[in-house]
């Protein structure tokens, strides 16, 4: 039963740290995102402005 528990505690584990890891990447690439397009969008402002 001890051997049970912690196997499905290993699991539990490996699961949250896949999580963790796919949730960093997503908001990495998210925060990519939103800097590509605030640079883009500062460029366009300096166009207007010159």
């Amino acid at each position: 039963m001890l051997n049970e528990m912690s196997n499905s505690h290993i699991i539990a584990f490996f699961r949250e740290e896949r999580k963790s890891f796919f949730t960093k990447s997503y908001e990495y690439f998210r925060s990519l995102q939103y800097l590509y397009v605030y640079i883009r969008n500062s460029n366009a402002i300096q166009k207007y402005s010159l």
